[in-house]
């Protein structure tokens, strides 16, 4: 993880891809560290909720599901339209990571 004009970005290595993504969920906030990345979609899941981004575009690829224990904790959090992440193209040059906003 990392910060870029105040921003909390999450730095994501996945079969020898990077990828940028600003580390808090569309949904409420909540964190997406911890998400589970799918390398072969490229995609992170949202541990608290289950929305998907892709890792590329940050289009939602899956909005907020009810499951488990979470399915009690949705009803008691405002639903909201489906919206999409901010990510960043990743260069690497001279051993430094460069980011920018797509």
């Amino acid at each position: 993880m990392t910060k870029a004009n105040n921003v909390e970005i999450l730095l994501i290595k996945s079969n020898d891809e990077y990828f940028a993504v600003t580390s808090k969920c569309a949904h409420l906030g909540l964190g997406l560290k911890g998400g589970k990345v799918n390398s072969e979609e490229k995609t992170i899941t949202c541990p608290w909720h289950d929305s998907q981004f892709c890792l590329k575009t940050g289009e939602t690829k899956q909005w907020v599901t009810m499951s488990g224990i979470k399915k009690y904790l949705l009803f008691l959090i405002p639903k909201k339209t489906p919206l999409n992440t901010t990510t960043f193209d990743v260069k690497i040059e001279d051993n430094h990571l460069w980011l920018k906003p797509i």
